[in-house]
């Protein structure tokens, strides 16, 4: 839960936990979603994915697909399109 408390801390006040570690299937391909965050006065998701790697097109083209998926799931008619942060934590 540290974690948690330190990416709310970046985020901001409004930002409320989701989901965390959600796995998801497109395309017979498993992706995951570290974090999953809902801001009311934006009145969206905020999708946090972590990758401990140099970033390659590919992980755009993946968090681009998984915005789509929350959209898809998640996402009411009143929010507003999910907003998705790739955090690079390679060593």
């Amino acid at each position: 839960m540290n974690r948690v408390k330190e990416i709310k801390n970046l985020l901001g006040d409004r930002f409320s936990l989701i989901k965390k570690n959600i796995m998801i299937n497109i395309s017979n391909d498993y992706y995951c979603i570290d974090y999953l965050f809902y801001n009311d006065l934006l009145k969206c998701y905020i999708l946090i994915m972590i990758i401990k790697k140099d970033v390659e097109v590919n992980d755009i083209k993946i968090i681009s697909n998984c915005l789509k998926y929350i959209d898809k799931i998640f996402k009411n008619v009143n929010d507003n399109k999910t907003i998705g942060i790739l955090i690079n934590e390679k060593e």
